[in-house]
C-alpha cells in the first residue's frame, strides 16, 4: 500500500452542553488554575528564560485538526 496524500483538515468539534459534564454542571465550586496553566514546567523549553516560567507562552494555539491519509 502506497500512500497517495497527507493533508491536514479542521475539525469542527460540538460544543458540549452541560449536561455533557454533570460534575461541572451541579456544583459551580472554586478550582485551583490547571499546573499548565499557572507554573513552570520541566521540558525542553525551560532553558530560554523567555519561556521558561509560564508553559502557555510557547505552546500551539491552532485550532482543532486532523490528519487525512489517504492511500492508492
Amino acid at each position: 500500500m502506497k500512500i497517495k496524500s497527507i493533508r491536514a483538515v479542521n475539525l469542527d468539534m460540538p460544543a458540549l452542553s452541560p449536561l455533557a459534564r454533570p460534575s461541572e454542571a451541579t456544583y459551580q465550586t472554586q478550582r485551583r488554575p490547571s499546573w499548565v496553566e499557572s507554573g513552570p514546567v520541566a521540558n525542553p523549553m525551560t532553558r530560554y528564560p523567555r519561556y521558561a516560567s509560564y508553559r502557555p507562552s510557547w505552546t500551539p494555539t491552532w485550532d482543532n485538526f486532523g490528519c487525512v491519509i489517504e492511500a492508492e
